[in-house]
């Protein structure tokens, strides 16, 4: 009878303690997660989100744009939230008939992009609506996440590997960046 009790009295300890740190396991699981797959963030606490550098060198960011999944390649040296057209297309923009009005010089010469916006724009608990962008007048593998998207956060730094973004937290609990356009 003893030896059940004791059983007992240990099972439900190991429940009390399982419970008492399940936030941190959580935390520990997603950060895990995060470092096995480059592109999907961890929040360590409300208002930011840290991106293991990938094997690659470079930062990825899994994006939700109007609920469907874009990979974008973090690009601080772009002024714009540029989409690849196959990713535009994706997205239900017409990129046959969008206007490349805009004009990017980067290293690898001028290119054309199409202004967009994109109506919900989210990164984790971060939303954005109504981002400004553009898409890309030709082929390119990777859409980039540049400075358009970066302006409107409260910082963001890169540490030891780790990209950290941060914005300021709404009243809802979502988060809310500042900035216009």
């Amino acid at each position: 009878m003893l030896k059940r009790i004791a059983l007992w009295s240990a099972f439900l300890l190991l429940m009390v303690v399982f419970y008492t740190v399940r936030a941190d396991m959580e935390r520990l699981a997603k950060r895990t997660l995060a470092a096995v797959m480059p592109g999907m963030g961890f929040a360590e606490r409300p208002g930011s989100m840290s991106f293991y550098r990938a094997s690659d060198g470079h930062f990825h960011v899994e994006v939700l744009i109007n609920g469907k999944a874009v990979r974008f390649l973090v690009d601080t040296g772009a002024s714009d939230v540029m989409l690849a057209p196959k990713v535009a297309a994706a997205l239900g923009f017409d990129v046959a008939t969008l206007n490349f009005s805009k004009i990017y010089h980067t290293a690898n010469g001028q290119v054309r992009g199409a202004p967009v916006v994109l109506r919900r724009f989210q990164i984790g608990e971060l939303v954005l609506e109504n981002l400004p962008a553009s898409v890309n007048g030709a082929e390119m593998k990777d859409s980039l996440l540049g400075m358009r998207f970066f302006n409107r956060l409260e910082g963001f730094e890169v540490q030891q590997e780790v990209l950290t973004i941060r914005w300021q937290v709404s009243q809802q609990g979502l988060g809310g960046a500042k900035g216009g356009s």
